[in-house]
């Protein structure tokens, strides 16, 4: 914001926003986002603007390096742990339901004597 020193107190100056007066008859061109973001980078030297080019470019393909991988490595995880943990557990479970219907004939059979 723009400040305008006030001097009509003369014992201190004080410091007052300034409202810069907008003519109504005045004709904007209508710019797209492309066009100000456009303009905005003739403000940097070329230096900067291929120096910001390069760190969002590696920065870009890093990350999708990175989420990349990562996708793999899930995949590889969750179907290998599918692969060799759910035969353990069926396994187990089915050596449960063996154990409790030894259990079951056990006790017909010793309650029937």
């Amino acid at each position: 914001a723009f400040f305008r020193i006030s001097t009509s107190n003369k014992m201190a100056a004080v410091a007052e926003p300034y409202i810069e007066e907008i003519d109504e008859n005045e004709e904007f061109e209508e710019e797209s986002l492309l066009e100000r973001i456009e303009g905005l980078s003739e403000m940097f030297p070329e230096a900067v603007r291929s120096a910001v080019g390069t760190t969002v470019s590696t920065v870009n393909k890093a990350v999708r390096t990175t989420l990349r991988l990562t996708g793999k490595t899930l995949w590889v995880v969750s179907t290998s742990s599918l692969l060799l943990v759910l035969p353990v557990l069926y396994e187990s479970e089915m050596d449960q339901a063996y154990s409790l219907q030894e259990q079951q004939q056990a006790l017909l059979y010793s309650g029937s004597s």
